[in-house]
């Protein structure tokens, strides 16, 4: 009969360990979709020509950096799987980060959006400019 109750133990502690694993990894994937869209955002920074896509460009780097900072914390314990590691942040600075992840999204599509604005605009004006000559 004992050897039934830490076969059963055994096994909860092989799925618990897997589940933390697969919690981990998530963290981690989170992690590095907002470094992505540091880089992304960084780097579009260098092909905008308008003052207003700069500015959310800059406020979308400042809340991914904000997020980025809550996303190191919370996975932070990625080497040892143990509950403890495991805690993170507490759920109201998670939301936050999320929150912070989508409105810097919303920015980066925003900015890109008036800067194809004004492109699109620059070429008409060189399309008449050309047309007239």
């Amino acid at each position: 009969m004992d050897t039934e109750i830490t076969d059963f133990e055994e096994r909860e502690r092989i799925r618990y360990k897997h589940n933390l694993g697969r919690i981990q990894k998530f963290k981690n994937l989170i992690l590095v979709s907002i470094l992505g869209m540091m880089a992304y955002a960084a780097n579009a920074i260098n092909f905008t020509n308008n003052a207003i896509s700069l500015i959310l460009l800059l406020i979308s780097c400042i809340t991914l950096l904000f997020s980025l900072i809550i996303a190191g914390i919370d996975a932070g314990g990625s080497i040892f799987y143990n509950e403890k590691s495991q805690e993170g942040v507490p759920k109201k600075n998670r939301v936050i980060m999320y929150i912070c992840v989508l409105l810097s999204a919303v920015f980066i599509f925003s900015a890109q959006i008036f800067n194809a604005v004004e492109n699109f605009d620059n070429v008409e004006i060189k399309a008449k400019q050309l047309q007239r000559k």
